[in-house]
């Protein structure tokens, strides 16, 4: 057994960059003591677990940036991850690779586009430490980028997404070292801490853009449709002049039979802008909890909630109708609603899902898998080729026969 056998990798979007707005309604996994039982709760129902004699242990330890990334003097990669610090300057420390870093050896971790960096007006962009700025450049990790320092700069991302540099005076957007086309900016930001897609989408004059992770590259979903000025309702729905839109995301499966049973295969996830009709005739009526839960609308005659807590709260819809007087009125008397109380409802049939027309989409293509169908074919061919080689020996030797016969005769 090795030491890189305990190293696996972790997509950046599967890690939770940010709390939840409300910590009571963060994920609880409820296992069973002596069965193989989970359950998928909230932390706001620990209470129902709790028995007379339990002790809740309390994790008062915080995160800090502690993870340095660097070069040895030969140029060589290291990492380093601060664990405690003995005294002034002097920390215990975990470092990789462990075997080629001796005692005495010294690592840097500013390269040399670092070198001229100004320590005066040096900054942090982001919490994870890997953007930084001086007065007058802007670098990922230890890597410059190709703009100036415009004083604008922030970090925009989904629940427990990609974490984009924007320029918010440029428009320009950064995803680690890599660009998007500066030439096309600026870049407006759709979705930003939205938790019913997959990922941004940025919009320019002339169309709507996205980063595909499977090509590694920005990519262009179609069209700018919007018109005039588009503006936030929440982080999943807006409008522009003349109509008010909403974003979110589904997958693509086909089926594949597989030993008798099928099974769904990946064919892409898409990020769709859904029309909702005119702005005119739309009307907030409420924010339920400062809008942190959702929000009530009136359309068309009809009342609708508008969801905000998204799918890591197990709400797989951004627009539902509300179905009876009673639902109602308790969304619009209650100051604070629970999660629960909302996915209550949804299961009950009392918010009842609904899709606008889908009118853009953004979509990652995940390759397909032609192992099975190539094993099929290499058969099929080896099969043909095979039986005509056979039936041509056997004609062959009915032809030898033949011939053997009349000699005989």
């Amino acid at each position: 057994m090795k030491l890189e056998d305990f190293n696996y990798n972790l997509p950046k979007e599967l890690i939770a960059q940010t709390p939840y707005l409300k910590r009571d309604e963060a994920r609880l996994l409820v296992v069973s003591k002596g069965k193989e039982e989970f359950e998928d709760k909230k932390f706001s129902n620990i209470l129902e677990y709790m028995q007379k004699g339990d002790v809740l242990v309390l994790n008062e330890t915080k995160v800090i940036p502690a993870r340095l990334y660097g070069k040895k003097e030969t140029g060589a990669f290291v990492e380093i991850l601060l664990l405690k610090n003995l005294e002034e300057d002097v920390w215990e420390a975990m470092v990789r690779p462990g075997a080629k870093l001796k005692v005495g050896a010294k690592a840097y971790f500013f390269e040399k586009n670092l070198e001229n960096a100004d320590i005066n007006t040096f900054g942090v962009v982001d919490s994870n430490n890997e953007y930084f700025f001086d007065k007058e450049n802007v670098y990922y990790k230890t890597k410059i980028l190709p703009v100036k320092n415009s004083g604008n700069l922030e970090i925009v991302s989904i629940d427990q997404g990609y974490n984009f540099l924007y320029d918010r005076k440029n428009g320009y957007v950064f995803l680690e070292d890599y660009s998007f086309d500066m030439e096309k900016a600026p870049y407006r930001v759709l979705g930003n801490k939205g938790n019913h897609i997959y990922d941004l989408l940025f919009v320019n004059n002339e169309g709507v853009y996205f980063y595909d992770n499977q090509a590694k590259k920005q990519k262009r979903a179609g069209d700018n449709i919007f018109a005039g000025k588009i503006e936030e309702v929440n982080p999943n729905v807006f409008t522009d002049d003349k109509n008010i839109y909403y974003l979110q995301s589904y997958d693509v499966k086909r089926k594949k039979k597989n030993k008798g049973s099928y099974a769904d295969i990946l064919v892409s996830k898409n990020i769709g802008v859904f029309y909702l009709g005119e702005k005119k005739n739309w009307e907030k009526i409420k924010d339920i909890d400062s809008g942190i839960v959702g929000q009530v609308w009136k359309g068309n005659d009809k009342y609708y909630y508008f969801d905000n807590l998204g799918e890591h709260q197990i709400v797989d819809d951004v627009i539902y109708e509300i179905s009876d007087e009673g639902t109602l009125q308790e969304l619009l008397n209650s100051e604070n609603i629970s999660s629960d109380k909302i996915r209550e409802i949804i299961n009950t049939k009392k918010l009842l899902p609904i899709r606008g027309k889908e009118v853009l989409t953004a979509a990652v293509k995940y390759k397909k898998s032609y192992k099975a169908e190539i094993f099929l074919a290499v058969f099929l061919t080896i099969f043909f080729v095979g039986k005509h080689f056979v039936l041509k020996k056997f004609k062959k030797l009915e032809n030898m026969k033949e011939e053997t016969d009349y000699y005989e005769l």
